[in-house]
């Protein structure tokens, strides 16, 4: 009996620690290394698009220039 639950035992850690070798690390830093391609992407996309705007000599647009950081918040004003 003692023998058996020992087997089952080291049998389920076996199979856990390879789930969470063999699965999730590898699945966590993919996400992550492709997150970061996208922002590198991103970040070269505008930076790019500011470079042919200040060579065809268009001025900056506000909301270029403008970028929140707190998300959705929209700067609203008051119309009496």
């Amino acid at each position: 009996m003692i023998m058996w639950r020992f087997i089952l035992t080291t049998i389920s850690l076996y199979l856990l620690i390879k789930l969470v070798f063999d699965i999730i690390i590898p699945v966590f830093k993919t996400t992550r290394q492709v997150r970061r391609q996208f922002r590198d992407m991103k970040q070269r996309v505008e930076k790019e698009q500011v470079q042919d705007d200040f060579m065809q000599g268009k001025p900056p647009s506000a909301s270029k220039a403008y970028k929140a950081n707190d998300g959705d918040y929209l700067d609203v004003e008051e119309i009496k």
